[in-house]
């Protein structure tokens, strides 16, 4: 398997039962994605703009 990092999708579709992200290095077909972004995605995938869900966090509660 290989993973790719820090390059930035531009455009992202799902056709015929793959997955096809376009970066400026060039396209890819892939039968998995894992999309991990911030909010800020509704250029590329409109759908997850509204999915976000805030998390309480705490440092106090990680420490033991």
């Amino acid at each position: 398997m290989t993973v790719f990092t820090a390059r930035p999708v531009e455009y992202i579709a799902r056709e015929a039962g793959v997955w096809r992200p376009a970066t400026q290095e060039g396209n890819i077909r892939t039968k998995w994605a894992v999309v991990s972004t911030e909010t800020y995605t509704s250029r590329i995938l409109s759908a997850l703009s509204g999915e976000q869900v805030v998390l309480p966090y705490s440092m106090s509660r990680l420490r033991r």
